[in-house]
């Protein structure tokens, strides 16, 4: 059960091109600035690796949207244990992407998370 943070990383390659290893997301949080994702995967013999991985661009609507992908690389893991995580993802790059896009220093940002059905609203 490990617990550590990154931020997410706005870059179109990346967004299109993450790994996309099979995961469970358990339950989701926003905190402020910081995101957490619980999830399950099966495994336990090599190293997981989740990245979070945002659009370069916003969706223009009100609020704008945004989509973001959970990367997560299995380096070929053969092992198939339950195992659990929690991701914890600061998003302040996310808020100072609209900050300087839009001149503006508060606002809300929706964000799209592939594989799940609800958007999460991002408020500051």
């Amino acid at each position: 059960n490990n617990s550590y943070q990154k931020s997410i990383i706005l870059d179109d390659d990346l967004f299109q091109n993450a790994s996309r290893d099979p995961y469970e997301i358990i339950n989701i949080g926003l905190e402020v600035d910081i995101l957490e994702i619980n999830v399950s995967y099966s495994g336990g013999c090599e190293e997981h690796e989740f990245s979070l991985f945002g659009s370069s661009s916003f969706k223009e609507s009100s609020p704008v949207q945004i989509e973001v992908v959970l990367s997560h690389n299995d380096n070929n893991d053969p092992c198939d244990g339950i195992c659990a995580g929690e991701l914890v993802f600061d998003l302040s790059p996310l808020k100072e992407k609209w900050q300087e896009a839009y001149q503006q220093n508060s606002g809300t940002i929706i964000i799209w998370l592939e594989g799940v059905e609800e958007s999460i609203s991002y408020e500051f």
